[in-house]
């Protein structure tokens, strides 16, 4: 039998009118934060669903919110998204996920499945993708209520730009003031998606001869000339003094580190080491691994005023969010 509201009511000892006001984000609602985080809370562990088909027939908002993501996109993808279901919660909505990758017609697919069980609202996070941003802007062109994060800006609708190509381009300008000399990129070939592209770009505005400095990965670690890493230090890095290495992501910079350290190479007095996203493990790296955090907090608090704007049919707007440099012992 389906869990009602007065049972939840009875379950906390409190009046049904407030419980049904704080399920439904009734704008008359005094409760406090802490109040309405046990009622949800609550709702949650005895089960309970609101009649989202009920709500959609008398023309009332379903309380539900899509949300369509890359599930294999990098860590601070999954960040957001695990941010983002709190966040909904202290506006009163639930999630309902989409998951994509790699196939655009899986993206059409889940969008029109979670537009049938009539969420609110879609939040789009993570099309990284170039290969399909044409397609991204023809099919949610005429479409409502989207928030994009992470992903292409699309015209019409309220984005959030996070700017990669700014804080990799910060990232050689610390590098320089501190005295590093021969800064080089390693990262995979930026072509196919957008966020490689941003860190290489924003590596490569610093120097004329960035052609030089940039090194492509490809899928099994190796150089994309087929060079091994150890062969590349012994040719590359000692040979050329190399002094700093710009590397795309944590886990990749991670493998470095040990790479550089079985070759004799002490970090940061011999090569400063860099790495992107801000995993759990970088502070416990040795050296401590400095990297960049995407402030996912933030921009999982700024996902949700946005979708309560386009709720209310406001103008679209971008927002740009510069992410931290968290400067630790491998680039000193």
């Amino acid at each position: 039998m389906a869990v009602t509201v007065k049972q939840i009511a009875d379950e906390l000892g409190i009046s049904f009118q407030l419980v049904s006001a704080v399920l439904n984000n009734k704008n008359y609602c005094r409760a406090s934060k802490a109040k309405k985080q046990l009622i949800f809370d609550t709702a949650a562990r005895l089960g309970y669903r609101p009649n989202v088909n009920a709500r959609i027939l008398t023309g009332k908002p379903s309380k539900i919110l899509g949300v369509l993501a890359d599930l294999q996109a990098a860590s601070p993808a999954s960040k957001i998204l695990a941010m983002l279901e709190r966040e909904a919660a202290e506006y009163g909505f639930r999630l309902m996920i989409g998951g994509f990758h790699d196939r655009f017609e899986d993206i059409v697919s889940s969008y029109r499945l979670l537009l049938q069980h009539g969420v609110d609202g879609v939040f789009l996070i993570a099309l990284d993708d170039l290969r399909y941003r044409q397609e991204a802007e023809d099919f949610f062109r005429n479409e409502k209520n989207l928030v994009v994060v992470r992903a292409p800006l699309l015209e019409g609708h309220f984005c959030i730009e996070v700017d990669l190509a700014a804080a990799f381009s910060r990232i050689v300008h610390i590098l320089q003031t501190s005295g590093r000399k021969n800064i080089h990129y390693l990262g995979q070939d930026s072509n196919t998606y957008q966020s490689l592209h941003d860190r290489a770009t924003g590596f490569a505005v610093n120097f004329p001869d960035a052609a030089r400095r940039i090194h492509y990965l490809d899928d099994s670690g190796k150089i994309a000339d087929g060079m091994e890493a150890d062969e590349f230090v012994e040719k590359v890095v000692k040979p050329e003094k190399i002094d700093a290495l710009v590397i795309q992501d944590d886990l990749t910079a991670l493998y470095w580190l040990n790479i550089l350290a079985q070759h004799g190479l002490r970090i940061p007095d011999d090569v400063a080491v860099t790495g992107c996203n801000n995993e759990n493990f970088t502070p416990v790296t040795v050296p401590g691994l400095a990297t960049i955090d995407f402030r996912e907090a933030e921009i999982t608090h700024l996902a949700m005023e946005l979708m309560q704007r386009s709720l209310k049919n406001m103008e679209p707007e971008t927002v740009k969010i510069m992410p931290e440099f968290i400067r630790r012992i491998s680039c000193q």
